[in-house]
């Protein structure tokens, strides 16, 4: 697993990302479509599970993971730095460790 201080860096950099509404265009869609508010994301970076490191759309992003909220938001650091993507699925932490080139970069406890 990855240094403290480094995931910490990489939960405030996301965080100030949301806040500042940095996301890909179709985001804000698809957060309504899933039922995924603002908050609900908010709450689970600060609280997530689990950060991951995974491929989406070929593409590492981070991963946090919220087993109780049954959610995954998915953030990309690559420049310009931006959220991609958030859904909700049962055992989020597993469904993300069974992709290829997974990487569990924190877990809580």
């Amino acid at each position: 697993m990855w240094d403290e201080r480094l995931v910490g860096a990489i939960v405030r950099a996301a965080r100030e990302d949301l806040q500042q509404q940095k996301w890909a265009r179709d985001f804000a869609d698809k957060l309504k479509e899933r039922g995924i508010t603002i908050s609900l994301l908010n709450r689970a970076i600060i609280d997530a599970d689990a950060i991951v490191l995974y491929r989406h759309k070929g593409r590492y992003v981070i991963g946090f993971c919220h087993e109780r909220l049954q959610i995954i938001a998915a953030w990309s650091p690559r420049h310009p730095s931006r959220w991609v993507t958030s859904f909700r699925r049962p055992e989020v932490l597993r469904y993300l460790l069974r992709a290829e080139d997974t990487e569990l970069l924190w877990a809580k406890g």
